[in-house]
C-alpha cells in the first residue's frame, strides 16, 4: 500500500513488467477465481470470478486508490498480471494467482457527544462509537481543557478510553469554570476531533445559619406598610398576610412569586424575593393590619438554591392609617352654603389617584398628589369652589360630573382664585340634586401640605343691578335696570322717594326691566330703589 489512508480511502501501488492488471478489492481474504483469457474484466462481469468483489482498474498502471470505502474495515486487493499487447487472443494471465495486500480503513469520527452528571467539580461525556466497522478495537483520546486552544490541560488530560467503552468521568474540577474538551478514535490512524464545551456548577447552596431580624417598621400610610430588617443571607422570600399564621414552610429549590405563593397557603401575598431588606409595602387598604413573613435564604454562588432556613419567620405587623381622600372614590363631601366658609386639609400623604375613568386635569401642571373633594349641586345650579394658600402656595383644580370611574371633566382652572396662584371656579347651569367632584392639587406635585376650600353658591333671590337713569324733563324720568343670574319668580317691586332711607313697605310691582316715572316736581332730587320679588323671598 501506498499514500495516506483515510476512513474512507486506500490508495496502493506495485511493480511488474506485464502489458496490464487487473485490480479488484474484496472485504474477503478469500481470492477470486482464476480470470478465464481472452476476457476483459469490468465492473459489470467482475462478479463472474466471485461474490462480493469490486473492480478497481484493468490497465497498465500500477497505481489505483479504492474509494467510498467503510470505516475502521479491512480491505484485500487481488492484482492478476495480464499480457495484451502485439498479440491475439488476450489478455493472457499470469496463471500463478494475484499478487494480494490489505488495509484497514481509519474509524470515523466519534458520534453524538453528550455531557450529563454536571456538578460543581466535573461532568461526564458520553458518545456513540463511529459509524464503520468493526475490525480493529478502537482507542478513544479525550483531551479536556480550560482553553479552546487545548493547551492548557486538566489533570489526567490527554485520557484514553478502550471501546466498547463510550463514556468518560472527569473529577478534580474547578465550578462555575467553561472547559473544553475533544474525542478522536484511532486503530492505528486517527479519527477527527469532536468538539465541545460544557461549564460546570456552582457548589450546591447551603442554608443560612440564621434567620432575618430586626423587623422595623417604617413610615405608615393610608395605603402603606413600609419595613426593613436585617440579615446576612444572599436573599430573602417577604410574603404578607391578614392573618398571625405563618405559611408552610418554604421548599429548597423553589423561587416563589405571585404565581405559586398560594402552594404556601391560600391567605398569603408574595411581597419581594431577593437580597433587599427593605419593604415598600404598596397598595394596601386603608384601616387594616398587615402581617409580614421573611425567610432567608443561600441563592448566590451555588447551585440548587434557594436553600431556606429552616426555622420560624422573622414576623413583623403594621396598620395602614385611615383612608385619605387621594381618589375619587374616597371624595371628602363640601358643605355648599351662601358663603365660602374654609376648611383646611393637606395633601402632604396623597398619591396620585386612578386614571381609569378619570380624564386627565390638562391644566395646573398636574403631576399627581391630588385629593379629591365631592359637593351637591344646589337648586340653582351654580357652584362656586375657592382655595386658600397654606404650605400650599400655588395649586390646580378640576370639576367633574358623573361617577368615579367614568367622569366627564367640566371645567380645570389653575389661579383665578383672589388668594395668590389658587384656584377657583365659578359654575352655572349644572344639574340641581348631582354630585360633582372637586379634583386639587399642588401645581408641579413639589410643595404639598396644607390649604383650604370651600364651596358656595349665590342667594336664590338677588338683586337686580340698576343702570342709568334716562329720559329725564322736569315732570318725568325713565328707570332702567339689569336682571340678575338667577331670575326672580315674581318680578321686580320699586319705589321712587325723596328720602335716601330704604322703604319698609312693599313698592310697585313690575315685570319689566324699565319703568317711566311722571308726576316729578322740577329741581328735586328723588330716590330710586328697585328689588326682586322671589315670592316670600323678598
Amino acid at each position: 500500500m501506498s499514500g495516506a489512508i483515510t476512513q474512507t480511502t486506500i490508495p496502493g501501488s506495485f511493480t511488474g513488467n506485464a502489458n496490464g492488471f487487473l485490480v479488484i478489492q474484496s472485504t474477503s481474504p478469500t481470492p477470486p477465481t482464476q480470470p478465464v483469457n481472452g476476457t476483459l474484466y469490468n465492473a459489470g462481469n467482475i462478479a463472474t470470478l466471485g461474490a462480493g468483489l469490486t473492480f478497481i482498474q484493468s490497465s497498465a498502471s500500477t497505481n489505483f486508490t479504492g474509494s467510498g470505502l467503510t470505516a475502521n474495515t479491512q480491505y484485500y486487493y487481488y492484482i492478476f498480471a495480464y499480457n495484451n499487447g502485439g498479440c491475439t487472443g488476450g489478455p493472457a494471465y499470469n496463471l500463478a494467482g494475484p499478487l494480494v495486500g490489505t488495509a484497514v480503513t481509519c474509524p470515523a469520527i466519534p458520534n453524538t457527544v453528550a455531557t450529563a452528571s454536571i456538578v460543581f467539580n466535573g461532568f461526564t461525556l458520553n458518545w456513540t462509537a463511529p459509524t464503520g466497522g468493526a475490525l480493529v478495537p478502537l482507542t478513544y483520546t479525550v483531551q479536556v481543557t480550560t482553553d479552546s486552544g487545548y493547551s492548557l490541560h486538566v489533570g489526567g488530560s490527554p485520557f484514553t478510553v478502550l471501546s466498547p467503552i463510550t463514556t468518560l468521568t472527569v473529577t478534580g474540577l474547578s465550578s462555575n469554570t467553561l472547559y473544553y474538551y475533544r474525542i478522536l478514535a484511532s486503530n492505528g490512524c486517527s479519527s477527527a476531533y469532536v468538539t465541545g464545551n460544557v461549564t460546570t456548577l456552582f457548589p450546591l447552596c447551603v442554608a443560612p445559619s440564621s434567620q432575618a431580624s430586626s423587623f422595623v417598621l417604617g413610615t405608615v400610610t393610608s395605603t402603606s406598610v413600609p419595613a426593613t430588617f436585617s440579615g446576612t443571607a444572599s436573599g430573602y422570600l417577604v410574603v404578607r398576610s391578614l392573618t398571625s399564621t405563618p405559611p408552610s414552610q418554604p421548599v429548597n429549590g423553589t423561587t416563589y412569586n405571585a404565581g405559586n405563593v398560594a402552594t404556601l397557603g391560600a391567605a398569603f401575598t408574595f411581597v419581594q424575593s431577593g437580597a433587599s431588606t427593605a419593604i415598600v409595602g404598596t397598595g394596601l387598604a386603608s384601616s387594616t393590619q398587615y402581617h409580614y413573613f421573611i425567610y432567608a435564604y443561600n441563592n448566590s454562588a451555588c447551585s440548587g438554591g434557594p436553600a431556606y432556613y429552616l426555622s420560624s419567620p422573622l414576623t413583623g405587623t403594621g396598620t395602614t392609617l385611615a383612608g385619605f381622600n387621594d381618589d375619587c372614590s374616597t371624595a371628602i363631601p363640601l358643605t355648599v352654603g351662601v358663603n365660602c366658609i374654609m376648611s383646611a386639609y393637606s395633601n402632604a400623604l396623597a398619591t396620585t389617584s386612578s386614571t381609569v375613568g378619570t380624564p386627565a386635569p390638562g391644566c395646573g401642571l398636574y403631576s399627581g398628589g391630588d385629593v379629591w373633594f365631592s359637593a351637591v349641586v344646589p337648586a340653582n345650579g351654580i357652584l362656586i369652589i375657592d382655595s386658600q394658600a397654606g404650605t400650599i402656595l400655588d395649586s390646580g383644580m378640576a370639576l367633574y360630573s358623573g361617577s368615579c370611574g367614568a367622569l366627564t371633566i367640566i371645567e380645570c382652572d389653575d389661579d383665578d382664585s383672589t388668594n395668590g396662584a389658587m384656584s377657583y371656579i365659578n359654575r352655572t347651569g349644572l344639574t340641581p340634586g348631582s354630585t360633582v367632584y372637586i379634583r386639587f392639587w399642588e401645581f408641579g406635585n413639589d410643595n404639598n401640605g396644607t390649604f383650604g376650600i370651600c364651596a358656595s353658591t349665590v342667594s336664590s333671590c338677588q338683586p337686580p343691578f340698576l343702570s342709568d337713569t334716562t329720559n329725564i324733563t322736569f315732570t318725568t324720568a325713565t328707570i332702567n335696570w339689569g336682571p340678575p343670574v338667577v331670575l326672580p319668580t315674581s318680578g321686580y317691586e320699586y319705589v321712587v322717594s325723596t328720602s335716601n332711607t330704604t322703604p319698609a313697605a312693599s313698592g310697585i310691582a313690575t315685570g319689566a326691566l324699565t319703568v317711566n316715572i311722571t308726576g316729578l316736581v322740577a329741581n328735586t332730587t328723588y330716590y330710586i330703589f328697585v328689588r326682586s320679588n322671589c315670592g316670600g323671598n323678598l
